[in-house]
């Protein structure tokens, strides 16, 4: 898990040979998270430039 700049990026190996990826934006104070994206087969790029069209 990585935390930088209001956002958190995870990721997960699902063990068949692939990582999935989410981003969050954080909301005031580190309180909670106003919004997420989940990136799926070994999306790490795109889920860290933070650009996808599947939010949560």
């Amino acid at each position: 898990m990585l935390e930088y700049n209001h956002h958190v990026l995870a990721g997960h190996y699902d063990g068949d040979g692939e990582f999935r990826f989410v981003t969050w934006e954080m909301i005031n104070e580190r309180t909670g998270f106003a919004m997420g994206h989940y990136f799926y087969r070994n999306e790490y790029e795109k889920a860290k430039a933070g650009n996808d069209e599947t939010p949560c």
